[in-house]
Parts: structure tokens; sequence; C-alpha cells
């Protein structure tokens, strides 16, 4: 059994605590509710050339830029590949470095560029073709209807992404970990015609290859 004075005392800290609290003296738990990210006005009426349209995460790409069989890229941990592809990369069309001048942008309004661009080949569903530092480049393929990638390295718990173009044209799109380009969207090998230059890069922030 309590004493009398104990049980005085343990009622009278209940009663002090209860004062803090309707004071502000005990920190209470406040939902808040995320700042949804600032949103971008398009700076040109001019279509884009490329359209995103699929955003696949990968834990390593083959990396093949500068025509270099350099190996297998992987990020650090805590960071994955984001590819985002693209429709609109024909034959008869020229693609140049402005036109891959995207950015991609996660849920916490954190924004990545590429580390470089490339294309589904074969069994690969995207292998690094490099940096397009100058002019323009189209595929030299025979797919009907050929992808070009964009490749971003970025915290691997994101969960939702938007891309933004150059001309601040911004598109919220899905990601997936089981989409794979179809035959048609498929080379037979990563070439291009080209009046540009395409610079090899073997790592990066957050990522590297090895042979």
């Amino acid at each position: 059994m309590y004493s009398k004075r104990i049980l005085e005392q343990m009622s009278y800290l209940t009663l002090v605590l209860l004062l803090l609290a309707g004071c502000g003296g005990v920190p209470a738990a406040v939902a808040t509710t995320p700042v949804p990210c600032p949103s971008v006005a398009p700076v040109s009426t001019v279509a884009e050339k490329l359209i995103p349209f699929q955003v696949i995460k990968r834990d390593k790409i083959r990396n093949q830029s500068g025509g270099m069989n350099w190996g297998d890229a992987t990020t650090e941990r805590g960071f994955t590949f984001f590819v985002v592809f693209f429709k609109g990369f024909q034959n008869d069309k020229g693609v140049s470095a402005q036109d891959m001048d995207w950015i991609l942008r996660d849920e916490r309004c954190s924004e990545f560029k590429p580390i470089g661009f490339g294309m589904p080949v074969l069994n690969e569903p995207v292998i690094l073709a490099g940096v397009l530092s100058e002019g323009s480049i189209s595929p030299e393929s025979d797919a009907t209807d050929p992808l070009l990638a964009l490749i971003f390295v970025a915290p691997m718990k994101t969960k939702s992404v938007s891309i933004v173009s150059s001309q601040m044209q911004e598109y919220n799109l899905s990601v997936s970990s089981d989409w794979l380009p179809k035959p048609e969207n498929t080379v037979g090998a990563l070439t291009f015609v080209s009046e540009g230059r395409i610079d090899a890069i073997a790592n990066g922030d957050n990522w590297t290859t090895s042979r």
C-alpha cells in the first residue's frame, strides 16, 4: 500500500505534467503535410523532339560508352540507376545534346542530371553509349520503333519521379522494375549515324564501372 504522502506527490506530478502539456512545455507529435515541388512553366511552345514514356530501375547497366566494352556499371549502396526511355529517336531525325538535356526530379524535389544516354540492344534492356557532348546522332538500325534512353543515378528509395526538359516541359512517370523494351524497340548493335561527338564515361557520382 502507498502512503498518503506518496499518493499526494504522484497526484501533484500528474497535474504538473498536464499543465506543461497544455502550455507547450512537453512537445507533442504534430502531423505535417508534405510540401509539393514547385511547378514549372514551359518556356517554349515548340514540341519536344523526344517524348518520355517509361522509367525502369536497374541495379547494373552494361557500359560500352565511346565504343569501348568497359564492363558493368553499378551504383554505390543506397543508389540505383533510373532509366528513362523516350520515343522519337528515329533514323531520319538527328537528336542533339540539347534534346537530351532533361532533369529527373523525385518526390522530395531533388533533381538529377543524366550520366549519359543509351539504347536497348539485343538481350539488354539498355546499354550505356556515352555522353553526347556536341553535334547530333540518329540510330543506325532497322528497328521499327527505336528508343533512346537517358540514364540517371538517384536514391534507391525514390518512389515517384517526373522528368523535366530544357524547355521546362514536365512529365510525371511511373517507375517499374520489370518493364522490358519490345523487339521493335531493340537494335542489333549500338551504332549511330553521327555528326557529333560521343564521349566515353566510366564512373561518376555514386556509380562506377568494373571490368
